[in-house]
């Protein structure tokens, strides 16, 4: 906007001049999220996108006050959590006015007989969890960010925690929403009594980016705190005999809280399977430890960080030494509920893992994942301060496609990227790939070329293959250039729908593909 005092002004209609803030400091701040392009941005000291002010308001009543005020000015709004989102889904691409939620923090109530929370949308995941706990409860929801991620932001993305194999995505833990439209209208979607008829709004807004409104408030389903859980690690001889005893597992009906199966290379890396025999491999298996370690040492010292980079500018012969690695796979499961449920759900899925030839590895594996399940995430700075990238890419497809899908994106980018895979989030149909990966070039210019050549690579073919272009981060900037490819003339429609929900097109522009 090129008149910010008049933006100030109209804003300072709808709140205290305190929670309105034009401060460079502050415009940076909320120019980005954790997509690692804009990490580079920051890193290189590039700001391409930057919000004209941002607000803080303290409940729904407040938001609708500032998306009237920039629906007269014909100024966007783009509706702001914890800012850990990985797919530029908050970036201001037109400028406009941030609206931070996370003021709205409050767990307003827990309905002990129909076990529905009501909750803001500004709550941090971690805090609502605790507080649930405190009660006797679980929202069952666990993604990595859980400490650094907002409620709102799950529903507006379609998050998936580390349990949905039990407990289901976000979307599946919805009754009812509370959200404000491009016009400033409060609407409320509450939970009813039984499933009513006609069209399911929650469905509609959860997954839409901030691009048909603001959700302000949820109501969510909870459930008791499991009193007991059971914990195992499994080896496989295949990738295709793991697969298939997760399938298995999944269309049994047993819903374990946590599956997760490890391609070859992450189960070296995790060290969930142990070493090969294979004298001959011991130094290419000290070669890929190395590296790991670095890429995973935020404290990595300047020469361990140009070696690092030095390696990855040559992804291909990194994958070629990784292919190498024995075939067997690693994986771990929890099963969790009532003790007779639990204890009976675990000893059939045994009965399932051996006859797909697995070996029972005890408990150790399992627990010390769960101990260290959120470690990884704040451990990638590293690699970003040696001129690298380091990236994820969680899609999803059935389970007939799994295999090809897996194969096809690691030949393709074999001269790319670094890359690794585990497979989770499984369910009846299918399951999400979750892939890892890590790349660097000579020039910073060239650095940007590698990374959307990985990221474009990576997903044509995974659509070319079958699967999907996102399973729970979303969709914001990053693959917004591949949602015609993924939704046909049926974008189209929605390109109508959100005509018609924002006449004046402020709601979180540029996102979802329009």
């Amino acid at each position: 906007m090129k008149d910010t005092a008049v933006l100030y002004e109209k804003l300072s209609g709808a709140l205290p001049p305190d929670r309105i803030t034009q401060r460079d400091a502050d415009l940076f701040v909320y120019s980005r999220d954790c997509w690692p392009k804009t990490i580079m941005w920051t890193e290189d000291g590039r700001r391409p996108y930057n919000p004209d002010a941002v607000v803080f308001p303290r409940n729904a009543g407040e938001v609708a006050s500032v998306v009237k005020a920039c629906a007269e000015l014909d100024v966007p709004v783009i509706p702001y959590g914890g800012g850990s989102g990985v797919c530029g889904g908050v970036v201001p691409v037109k400028g406009g006015v941030s609206i931070d939620l996370k003021a709205m923090k409050s767990l307003h109530g827990i309905d002990p007989v129909n076990l529905v929370a009501e909750v803001d949308a500004g709550i941090m995941g971690s805090h609502i969890e605790e507080k649930l706990n405190a009660a006797g409860f679980t929202l069952g929801h666990f993604p990595s960010s859980i400490m650094c991620s907002t409620v709102g932001g799950w529903l507006a993305a379609r998050s998936a925690g580390q349990c949905s194999s039990r407990y289901g995505k976000i979307e599946d833990m919805v009754v009812g929403l509370e959200a404000v439209m491009a016009d400033g209208r409060i609407v409320r979607i509450k939970p009813p009594l039984i499933h009513s008829g006609g069209v399911d709004w929650n469905a509609i807004l959860v997954g839409s980016e901030g691009t048909l409104g603001i959700i302000t408030k949820a109501w969510l389903k909870v459930r008791p705190q499991p009193e007991h859980q059971r914990f195992l690690g499994i080896s496989f001889p295949s990738l295709e005999a793991g697969l298939d005893a997760m399938r298995e597992v999944m269309q049994t009906g047993l819903k374990p809280a946590v599956i997760r199966l490890y391609d070859p290379l992450d189960t070296f890396i995790n060290k969930l399977h142990g070493s090969p025999q294979d004298s001959s491999l011991s130094s290419l298996m000290l070669d890929q430890q190395a590296l790991f370690s670095v890429l995973m040492d935020e404290t990595a010292g300047a020469m361990k960080l140009k070696a690092m980079n030095r390696m990855l500018r040559r992804p291909g012969i990194i994958n070629r030494l990784a292919s190498r690695l024995p075939g067997a796979v690693s994986m771990v499961t929890i099963f969790e509920g009532c003790k007779p449920v639990a204890d009976a759900a675990h000893d059939a899925a045994v009965e399932i893992f051996l006859r797909h030839k697995g070996e029972l590895k005890g408990e150790e594996p399992a627990r010390y994942w769960m101990k260290k399940r959120y470690a990884i995430s704040f451990k990638q700075m590293g690699v970003f301060r040696s001129g690298s990238v380091v990236d994820t890419m969680e899609v999803s497809a059935p389970w007939e496609q799994v295999p090809q899908i897996y194969h096809a994106v690691r030949k393709n980018l074999t001269s790319l990227a670094y890359v690794m895979c585990h497979f989770s989030h499984a369910y009846h149909d299918g399951c999400a790939l979750y892939f890892s990966f890590a790349t660097a070039a000579a020039e910073r210019d060239a650095m940007y070329d590698r990374y959307d050549k990985v990221w474009s690579t990576a997903l044509s073919t995974v659509q070319e293959n079958g699967g999907t272009l996102s399973h729970h981060h979303g969709v914001g900037l990053s693959k917004s250039g591949l949602m015609l490819a993924e939704q046909g003339s049926l974008l189209g429609v929605f390109g109508s729908l959100k005509q018609r929900m924002d006449e004046p097109g402020i709601m979180n522009p540029s996102k979802l593909g329009l």
